[in-house]
């Protein structure tokens, strides 16, 4: 994805030298984790709103699985909304942000930037600029706990930095509804595991893991972890064989992830893969290796089981429609006809 046409020095993870290392490192210094642990309660009230909204549906005609990915793309939207911008539901410039995201990418990310993906991002550019950027002494408390309020109040903002931070609200989006569906879709395939983590409190599982993070783990292993590609910047020779420069590379996490050297039966859909023990890097790496993992990987996890939990405390998930897993335009994905029925816990 090449954004250059909207912003300066383009997207951060196709920067190189000393770009990459500022851009990257003022990432790094916004993100906290107290932020995120203080978002928690909100991002649990999007998930259990839109879910209850989803549920209350009228039963005829039934839910299909777009109306379920919509769900799932509203309260994704509205997650990363809240932890980049601080914004909340219930406002006109959380209002504003969700409608901005629905423009951007009304059907998941488009690849080829068009005219309406111009339109809609100086849309969401010009509206932080003027509410969060340009004024930060009227930032509310809950905005300042973001990782764009860090920046402001850093003083680190510039435009190559917001149109990063816009763009990886706009990709996380897709990522973060698909990681859901396929939650979902395990949480059906496995009722006894959802009634488990139903009762679950917050005591910890050894090695210090509950069941719904070793789930969310697990479900990265199985589904949501294919690939990391890179580019050779110069000749490599790597185990006898000649990487030349320029050569794209393909590192196969998916193929890792399956090794029966690293996980019991690979293939088999088990959170004791990471409650009985901690695979180490050389065998798990959903978020990329060494210093370049992504450092929003703990959001990914922390708000995955923050929708699990809301998803099986409060329903039974009932599979009413279901097929193979499919070759989405990015990752695998659960069946396109995949659909299902949230009946209420009594």
């Amino acid at each position: 994805m090449r954004l250059e046409p909207l912003f300066p020095k383009g997207f951060l993870r196709q920067m190189e030298g000393e770009d990459h290392r500022h851009y990257r490192r003022t990432l790094v210094r916004a993100i906290r984790s107290d932020d995120l642990t203080a978002s928690l309660p909100e991002l649990e009230k999007m998930a259990r709103d839109g879910l209850a909204a989803y549920a209350s549906r009228p039963g005829l005609p039934p839910p299909t699985a777009e109306d379920y990915i919509a769900t799932l793309n509203d309260i994704a939207s509205g997650m990363l909304i809240r932890v980049f911008f601080g914004v909340s539901p219930g406002g006109e410039s959380f209002a504003r942000l969700l409608e901005g995201y629905r423009k951007l990418g009304p059907g998941g990310v488009v690849w080829h930037i068009g005219e309406p993906q111009t339109r809609a991002y100086v849309e969401i550019r010009d509206h932080l600029m003027e509410h969060h950027v340009r004024h930060p002494e009227r930032l509310p408390a809950g905005a300042r706990q973001s990782i764009l309020g860090r920046m402001v109040d850093e003083g680190s903002v510039d435009e190559t930095i917001l149109g990063n931070l816009i763009y990886m609200v706009e990709t996380g989006r897709y990522d973060t509804y698909s990681l859901f569906r396929w939650l979902t879709k395990y949480a059906a395939d496995h009722p006894a595991l959802a009634e488990r983590i139903a009762r679950e409190g917050s005591g910890k599982s050894a090695p210090g893991r509950s069941l719904s993070e070793a789930f969310v783990l697990e479900t990265l292993r199985t589904d949501k972890s294919e690939r990391l590609m890179r580019r050779a910047l110069s000749d490599l020779v790597f185990e006898g064989f000649l990487i030349p420069k320029h050569s794209i590379v393909r590192i196969c996490v998916w193929e890792s992830h399956k090794s029966a050297e690293a996980f019991e039966n690979p293939f088999q859909f088990n959170p004791d893969h990471f409650l009985a023990a901690n695979p180490g890097p050389d065998q798990f790496a959903p978020f990329g290796m060494d210093h370049h993992q992504c450092p929003l990987g703990d959001l990914a996890i922390q708000s995955s089981v923050t929708f699990l939990r809301a998803l099986v405390r409060d329903y039974t998930v009932v599979p009413t429609a279901d097929g193979l897993p499919v070759r989405g335009p990015f990752h695998w994905e659960p069946a396109t006809e995949f659909a299902v029925q949230l009946k209420p816990r009594t």
